[in-house]
């Protein structure tokens, strides 16, 4: 109780549910030279962040690496919320929505809370999932969001035996390999993930308006103001990169 903290100095307190919760909330995303926000935030007029859109081709690439190169998971038959009648689904909203719905935030998972928050993101803006929203069909929204579509999309790219190094405190770094079945020009893809300055200073390379572009120094200068600028507000910033391994570069077996 606050009343036993005493000599406290400073209280913080955060709504999205980080300090009280232990639940994060996925704010904002960083590409094609912009901050982006997410649904899961309200709209902050000042600095004026455009809303995320789900069809960008960019976009597309940064959902699939939300998709594959994260650990988290749903907890089975969880996901989604249900009216008190037992019946009809309720529909899933934003955390700091007035509308009635069942938050996405309180959608439970095993995993960290970094990751946690990425694939209930990445769920929320799933195409499956947005189809059955937008066809505003009850019977098609339950369906969808009674099962963990990261995981199918996992299964449809599983992770290489052994093509993995799990994030620690020395490498701040998560890497995974995923195999391209039916691929036979880049049969596998290198995933990572990580804090910003592991992350960039390997690649050569950035993805804008969905298609692969040098990365120059002006960029590099660029994406730290813009990263600096997420830090100021107080997020914790991860970046992601990917890579498609040709046939050729592999190692003969």
């Amino acid at each position: 109780a606050i009343e036993e903290l005493a000599g406290m100095t400073i209280l913080c307190s955060d709504k999205t549910g980080t300090l009280t919760q232990n639940k994060m909330t996925f704010a904002e995303l960083l590409y094609d030279g912009r901050i982006w926000r997410t649904a899961f935030v309200e709209e902050d007029k000042k600095a004026g962040y455009s809303p995320v859109d789900p069809d960008d081709p960019t976009f597309r690439v940064f959902h699939r690496a939300m998709c594959l190169n994260t650990t988290a998971r749903f907890v089975p038959g969880d996901i989604f919320g249900v009216a008190t009648s037992g019946k009809a689904p309720i529909p899933p909203k934003p955390f700091f929505s007035v509308e009635k719905g069942f938050p996405t935030i309180n959608w439970n998972t095993k995993g960290d809370a970094s990751e946690s928050s990425i694939i209930k993101f990445a769920q929320f803006m799933h195409p499956d999932a947005r189809a059955a929203l937008n066809e505003d069909d009850e019977e098609a929204i339950m369906e969808i969001h009674d099962k963990d579509l990261i995981v199918h999309d996992r299964r449809e790219f599983p992770a290489a035996i052994g093509g993995e190094i799990p994030f620690n405190s020395g490498n701040k770094y998560h890497l995974k390999i995923t195999e391209n079945r039916g691929n036979k020009d880049t049969p596998f893809t290198v995933w990572m993930k990580g804090a910003p300055e592991r992350i960039t200073n390997r690649c050569s390379h950035h993805i804008v308006a969905g298609k692969r572009v040098e990365l120059l120094d002006t960029d590099r200068a660029e994406i730290d103001r813009l990263r600096n600028e997420l830090m100021g507000k107080g997020r914790r910033v991860l970046a992601f990169a990917m890579h498609d391994m040709p046939a050729d570069t592999l190692p003969a077996v």
